[in-house]
C-alpha cells in the first residue's frame, strides 16, 4: 500500500512527454523537480517546478527567477533524474514519483529504472508513472519498501522482474498466478514473473525477503 503520509516529491524527467501518470494519481506534492527538458514539459502542463536539475544539454530556454537551479556539468557520473532523486532524498523526501521517464532513448529509460533500485534500497518509495505503465520497486532488506499492495486497474496486467542476481522469499497474493516463498532469478529457464493478472476485485500484495524487484503494471 502506498503511504500517502510521507513527504512527496514529483520529478519531471526528460523522456517522452506524457501527462497521464500525474493526471491519474491526482496527488499533491511538497516538492516538484524538473530535469533538463522536463522543465519545458512542466511549462506545457502548467506546472511551476521548485527546482531545476540540469546540465542544459536538452533545455536552453529561460528559467523563472524563483526556481532553484542546480546546474551540473554534462560529464558526470549520474543522470539528471538520479541527481534529482538524490536532491529529494537529501531534503528528507520519502516518496518520489517520476513522470516523462519512459520512451525516447532506451539507455535513459533503463537508467531511470535503476533509480528505483537505488531508492528502494534506501527506504524511499519510488514510482515511474505513465499512460501505459506504472513501475514500482522493492528491496527485500528495506524496512519500508519490501512489500506493496496494488489496486487492480482495468485493462492492465501485472508482471514482476528480478533486477538483482535473484529475489528470494517472493510472495504474490490476490493474483491469477500466486507465489509463496519462491525464488525469482534473471534466468528465465525455470519461470518468470511476466504477464500475471489481478484477481477480480482484489488488491494484489507482493513482497520479498531479499533482492531487488521491479513490478510493472502495464496496459495490455
Amino acid at each position: 500500500m502506498i503511504n500517502d503520509t510521507k513527504k512527496k516529491c514529483l520529478i519531471i524527467s526528460g523522456g517522452e512527454y506524457d501527462t497521464a501518470g500525474i493526471m491519474d494519481v491526482r496527488l499533491s506534492y511538497d516538492l516538484i523537480i524538473a530535469c533538463d527538458r522536463g522543465y519545458a514539459y512542466a511549462g506545457k502542463m502548467g506546472i511551476r517546478p521548485d527546482v531545476l536539475v540540469s546540465d542544459f544539454d536538452s533545455y536552453s530556454g529561460p528559467v523563472e527567477d524563483d526556481v532553484i537551479i542546480k546546474k551540473h556539468p554534462s560529464k558526470k557520473a549520474d543522470t539528471d533524474t538520479k541527481l534529482a532523486l538524490k536532491y529529494a532524498m537529501e531534503k528528507g523526501y520519502e516518496r518520489v514519483d517520476v513522470i516523462c521517464a519512459l520512451g525516447g532513448r532506451f539507455d535513459h529509460t533503463f537508467a531511470n529504472c535503476e533509480c528505483g533500485v537505488y531508492a528502494a534500497a534506501r527506504n524511499v518509495d519510488f514510482r515511474i508513472l505513465s499512460s501505459s505503465a506504472y513501475l514500482y520497486f522493492l528491496n527485500g532488506k528495506s524496512k519500508e519498501c519490501n512489500l506493496i499492495e496494488l489496486e487492480p486497474k482495468d485493462g492492465f496486467g501485472l508482471s514482476v522482474f528480478c533486477l538483482s542476481g535473484k529475489c528470494s522469499g517472493v510472495n504474490i497474493k490476490n493474483a491469477a498466478y500466486k507465489l509463496q516463498d519462491a525464488e525469482l532469478t534473471n534466468d528465465s529457464a525455470a519461470f518468470t514473473g511476466q504477464s500475471n493478472e489481478f484477481a477480480d476485485g482484489c488488491n494484489a500484495v507482493i513482497s520479498l525477503s531479499d533482492g531487488d524487484m521491479m513490478i510493472a503494471v502495464c496496459r495490455k
